[in-house]
C-alpha cells in the first residue's frame, strides 16, 4: 500500500474500535520511566498509547499520527484522564519539529529504507542536546514468520546505528516480546534502543594524559570525599592513572575539557575508573559517550567482561550503568564489602 492507503486503512481501523494497543507497550514503559519528566514527542502515536502513559507521569506531550480518528481518541482520553497531551493530525516524514524535545518515541513504524531515514533523521533532529530516542520495532534478523507485512520494511541493529549517526546509543538490543494482536499472545522478536543526543557535532572522546583533566578529577576526588567514608573511597591518583595498564580518556566539547574516564585492564576484566562528567555538561550525552568509548576499548582488548565499584549515593550513576546494561554483583579484585559501595558487571561479546 502506499501512504495515502495505509493513512485510509488505519484511519478506518481506529474509527472501528479495532485497537489491541490501547494500552502502553511494557517494552516502552521500561525505558521511559528512567526519564525525568520534560517534553515528549510521540511519532505515530497511534490512539495515544505511550502519549497518554507519559502524559499521566507528568511529561508534556505532542502526539503526532495521520490518522485523525486515532488522534480523536487520544484527545478524548486525555480529556477524560485530565493530562496534558496535544494531539496532532500530520504524516510524520513531514512534521515540522524544532530541536526542543526531551524524549522522542518511535513504536513500531515499519517504512521503506528511505523513509525510515527520513524519519530516523526527523526524530533526533526533534531532540534538544541530551534528549532521549526510544525506538521499538521488530528485527529483519530474527524469526518474523508471525510477521505478516513485507519483511523489507523492518530495520535491523546494524541499521539503525548507522542511521542515527549524531546519537549515542544507551542500549540497543533484540528481546523475545510476547503481543497478543486478538488472535491469542505470540512471541516477536524486538528490537529495543535507547539512545541520547550528545550536546552537539563538538563533543571529542580521545586518550589523553590524566593531567588534562586534573580540575575534573580534584572536583570528583573532593565530592567522594565529602559523600563516602575514608575507607570506602577507591579512586586513583593522577599518577595511578597513568600506569601502563590504564587507558584514560577525556571528552572535550567544542574544544573544552568536560569529562573524563579511565579503563583498567584487569585479569581477564576491564575495570571502569574516574568517570566524571562537569555538572554543567549533564544530560548532554557525555558520561554515555565516554562509558560507550570505554567499552570500546575493552573490545579492542579481548575482554569479556566490565566491571566497576561506585558509591551507594549516587543514584544518577547507578540509573546510567543499569541503562547500559551493568547488573549488581559482588566484590571483585581487591574490593572488601562495604555498606557504602555499589559493584556492578556487564558481560561483553
Amino acid at each position: 500500500m502506499d501512504q495515502t492507503d495505509w493513512k485510509s486503512f488505519w484511519d478506518d481501523h481506529y474509527a472501528a474500535g479495532q485497537t489491541s494497543l490501547i494500552e502502553p507497550d511494557p517494552l516502552f514503559i521500561a525505558e521511559a520511566v528512567q526519564l525525568p519528566p520534560g517534553r515528549a514527542l510521540d511519532l505515530g502515536c497511534g490512539e495515544g498509547a505511550s502519549s497518554l502513559w507519559l502524559a499521566a507521569h507528568g511529561w508534556d506531550v505532542t502526539a503526532v499520527d495521520f490518522a485523525a480518528s486515532g488522534i480523536a481518541t487520544l484527545e478524548r482520553l486525555a480529556s477524560e484522564r485530565g493530562v496534558n497531551a496535544t494531539g496532532v493530525v500530520a504524516d510524520i516524514l513531514d512534521f515540522p519539529a524544532a530541536a526542543e524535545f526531551d524524549l522522542v518515541t518511535l513504536g513500531y513504524m515499519h517504512l521503506e529504507p528511505e523513509k525510515r531515514q527520513k524519519m530516523l533523521s526527523a526524530a533526533a533532529s526533534a531532540l534538544k542536546p541530551g534528549g532521549v530516542l526510544i525506538y521499538l520495532g521488530f528485527d529483519r534478523e530474527r524469526d518474523l514468520s508471525h510477521v505478516d507485512f513485507p519483511h523489507e520494511l523492518i530495520a535491523t541493529q546494524t541499521e539503525l546505528r548507522s542511521e542515527l549517526p549524531g546519537l549515542v546509543f544507551e542500549r540497543l538490543e533484540t528481546v523475545t516480546h510476547e503481543m497478543d494482536f486478538g488472535d491469542g499472545p505470540v512471541a516477536y522478536p524486538v528490537i529495543v534502543a535507547r539512545a541520547i543526543r550528545v550536546a552537539s557535532a563538538g563533543l571529542v572522546i580521545q586518550r589523553s594524559d590524566p593531567r588534562e583533566a586534573q580540575a575534573l578529577l580534584e572536583a570528583s576526588h573532593a565530592m567522594m570525599l565529602e559523600l563516602f567514608n575514608p575507607e570506602a573511597n577507591h579512586f586513583l591518583s593522577l599518577d595511578a592513572l597513568a600506569a601502563p595498564d590504564i587507558r584514560f580518556f577525556v571528552a572535550r566539547l567544542d574544544g573544552n575539557t568536560v569529562g573524563c574516564g579511565a579503563l583498567a585492564i584487569r585479569d581477564g576484566y576491564g575495570e571502569i575508573k574516574s568517570v566524571f562528567v562537569d555538572p554543567n555538561t549533564r544530560r548532554a550525552g557525555v558520561a554515555a559517550g565516554l562509558m560507550q568509548r570505554l567499552e570500546a576499548e575493552a573490545v579492542s582488548h579481548d575482554l569479556k567482561m566490565l566491571r566497576l565499584e561506585t558509591g551507594n549515593l549516587l543514584e544518577a550513576a547507578h540509573a546510567l550503568y543499569g541503562r547500559l546494561g551493568f547488573t549488581i554483583c559482588g566484590p571483585f579484585g581487591s574490593y572488601p564489602e562495604h555498606p557504602q559501595s555499589v559493584f556492578m558487571e556487564k558481560r561483553l561479546g
